[in-house]
């Protein structure tokens, strides 16, 4: 599995597949763009706010089968990703936790991140089971803040600290 820029005219096509349902959505966005997901409001999502650099990651093979976005909030000396996706088919097999740690190593490395966060809806265990297997710890949860339809699913904060001993003992077997 590789890192690469997104490329909207190869990429789009397949996160708006990826986001069959209405719910999954929301677990993605939060809403902030209308469902279903429309090319141009996708690129207004992405660019006009100026939300960071879009990756996918792809296979060896240049299949993309994942999406995130990384910022750098370079007053903490941080990174944040968001957006992020997974081929649904490949769900529950090790390829989330790969596409994480690869977002790691990037943050990490290439722009000197001390830190790395994100959020995840306390109603979505798979993604937050993914991103604790990649190194991640729940830092805090705010019940009960974002209503969908008739839930109301709190946020969990979760972040990794590149010297975070989980982490850096994997870096070591990595570069062994």
């Amino acid at each position: 599995m590789r890192l690469r820029p997104y490329d909207p005219a190869k990429d789009f096509a397949c996160i708006r597949r990826w986001i069959n349902e209405e719910r999954i959505h929301y677990l993605w966005c939060a809403g902030r763009t209308p469902y279903p997901l429309e090319e141009e409001s996708f690129r207004r999502l992405l660019f006009q706010e100026g939300e960071g650099s879009p990756f996918a990651a792809e296979t060896e093979e240049g299949e993309m089968i994942g999406f995130f976005v990384y910022s750098w909030l370079s007053e903490e000396q941080s990174g944040f990703l968001k957006y992020i996706l997974l081929d649904p088919a490949l769900r529950g097999h090790g390829y989330g936790t790969r596409m994480m740690k690869l977002a790691l190593q990037y943050a990490f490395e290439e722009s000197r991140a001390a830190s790395v966060s994100l959020n995840v809806f306390d109603v979505n265990e798979g993604a937050r089971k993914c991103y604790r297997k990649a190194g991640f710890i729940e830092k805090h949860i705010d019940r009960k803040v974002f209503p969908y339809k008739d839930e109301l699913w709190g946020r969990c904060r979760m972040s990794a600290r590149a010297e975070d001993p989980f982490l850096t003992e994997k870096n070591e077997k990595r570069q062994n």
